[in-house]
């Protein structure tokens, strides 16, 4: 729907008023944040293709406390295009059919390319923003969706057919990805209801599964008294919050 009412070229925008303008890019990038989130996730093509959008980004809020909201929504949207490249250069079928030194390039730019965009994230200052607390909330878990992300990019280090092979920088982005989670639960664990509920949904059910998994599959092929103790920890966090969401409560259960 949002392609076909032309979201995605500004020629749709060009005659209306400034306000209703920027209401639509909004919503855009809203859409294409969570479509490319999605697509990595479940691992199909991306609805927007890069390639295919002209629209111009939204102009940040001139207000203090709406600016910040609007760095952190567009900071996300640069994320969320990383992810798109993400599954289009390593995971797509296209993807699967180019050399180990096409793949091996893809996978250092997209990861250097990631860091970069977490440390634009935490350099946008929050403390004027409405809301400041969901803000340095989200500041706080940037490691975790990070971390994440990357395990995904260096899973890719390794072709489908070695299943059980993981790469040493692949292992320790998952690593991190679950001390990150941790360290997050610590942050959010004391925090009111609501403020879990936004970790959970927002944060936590975010990414992809990946570093579990990862984690999950290392501790089995070696038997590592770390990974368990790493995974204990985790399970143990999420059975704490398990009420807060029926898919985590779900995957929790599984």
């Amino acid at each position: 729907m949002c392609q076909t009412v032309g979201l995605h070229r500004s020629s749709t925008t060009k005659g209306d008023p400034s306000t209703l303008a920027e209401t639509k890019r909004h919503v855009f990038w809203l859409l294409y944040t969570i479509d490319k989130n999605i697509s990595l996730n479940l691992g199909f093509t991306s609805h927007f293709q890069d390639h295919d959008i002209d629209t111009d980004l939204f102009t940040p809020s001139d207000h203090h406390q709406y600016r910040s909201w609007d760095l952190m929504t567009l900071v996300t949207a640069e994320f969320a295009t990383i992810q798109g490249k993400v599954y289009d250069e390593l995971y797509s079928i296209s993807a699967s059919r180019a050399s180990d030194e096409k793949r091996l390039n893809a996978i250092e730019k997209l990861s250097v390319d990631l860091i970069a965009v977490r440390d634009k994230l935490l350099a946008i200052d929050v403390s004027a923003g409405l809301y400041a607390d969901s803000l340095h909330g989200m500041a706080a878990c940037a490691d975790f969706i990070t971390y994440s992300v990357l395990t995904v990019i260096y899973r890719a280090e390794t072709r489908p057919r070695n299943a059980m092979a993981i790469s040493s920088r692949c292992y320790e982005a998952a690593t991190l990805a679950l001390h990150s989670h941790l360290k997050c639960f610590t942050y959010f664990r004391g925090r009111q209801t609501h403020k879990q509920i936004e970790y959970v949904h927002w944060i936590l059910l975010y990414p992809s599964f990946a570093p579990f998994v990862i984690v999950f599959t290392h501790a089995i092929t070696t038997a590592s008294s770390a990974d368990l103790s790493l995974l204990q920890e985790t399970v143990k966090s999420l059975d704490l919050i398990k009420g807060l969401s029926r898919g985590l409560h779900t995957i929790v259960l599984d």
